[in-house]
């Protein structure tokens, strides 16, 4: 049995493992102890799937602001114009980049969707000076991208699979505002499918780490609440100053009904 330290402290005095040891075995004897939840092996094994991903993401995203920052230096203004510089427009640019080619008007051409509309704002922006340190870093970055990607997708297919028998309730969650797939597969490898573990919202949210008003506290520090507060905030569905728990619809869309 895994018990929390806090509903167990002893009685003040000196301490000894024995005292420790008697005083444990007293209050279990009495019935005094509640075994903490433990995640089943099931949920851990989606749980470090998630986590791996999102520090996968989080590299992903790195490595795009790197990008950003070589093009900032040779004074190519691409994500004033293009908000996702990842995007097909943006990797053909980036490619063409890479390839030599430095002429804005032939690089605008290059542009796709909405973004034709957009030639001259991306000629003006494509303005530049790439030099050979440049280029080299975008030839070396953009490889590391592809990479992440594939391994990002191999993770959502492997995520998806595990998780396949839930996929009515991840329909019926996704209705929750603000909470899209993936921060579902997150929720599902922290808190489980089975939210009776729970006594009620803010329980659970406690579990993740999310209460509102809970800020700088050193239970946060692991990396549990970290990575589903992260998944959260980049899918807008959780406010610290906010009165409405999303928990709340959570709870009430993943307790079964009788």
């Amino acid at each position: 049995m895994l018990v929390n330290a806090q509903h167990m402290k002893a009685v003040p005095g000196r301490k000894t493992d024995v005292k420790d040891a008697e005083w444990l075995a007293d209050l279990l004897q009495h019935g005094l102890l509640k075994a903490s939840f433990i995640p089943s092996s099931e949920q851990q094994a989606v749980r470090d799937l998630t986590r791996t991903r999102m520090r996968l993401l989080q590299e992903r995203t790195r490595l795009i602001n790197r990008i950003q920052k070589v093009l900032e230096d040779a004074n190519i203004k691409l994500a004033s114009v293009v908000s996702d510089i990842m995007g097909v427009t943006g990797q053909a640019i980036l490619s063409a980049l890479v390839a030599g080619l430095e002429d804005p008007e032939h690089l605008a051409h290059l542009a796709r969707g909405s973004l034709v509309r957009k030639q001259d704002q991306l000629q003006a922006a494509l303005q530049g000076k790439l030099t050979p340190h440049h280029r080299m870093q975008l030839e070396e970055l953009l490889p590391l991208i592809a990479t992440l990607d594939r391994s990002i997708a191999h993770f959502d297919r492997e995520v998806a699979e595990r998780l396949r028998r839930f996929d009515a309730l991840i329909e019926r969650v996704d209705a929750v505002t603000g909470l899209a797939r993936r921060s579902i597969e997150v929720l599902l490898g922290e808190l489980g499918w089975d939210m009776n573990h729970f006594p009620d919202a803010a329980h659970a949210a406690s579990w993740v780490g999310i209460c509102p008003g809970q800020h700088a506290h050193r239970r946060q520090a692991t990396e549990w609440p970290h990575t589903s507060r992260q998944s959260l905030g980049q899918n807008g569905a959780y406010s610290g100053g906010s009165r409405r728990r999303p928990y709340s619809d959570v709870s009430r869309r993943t307790v079964p009904s009788d």
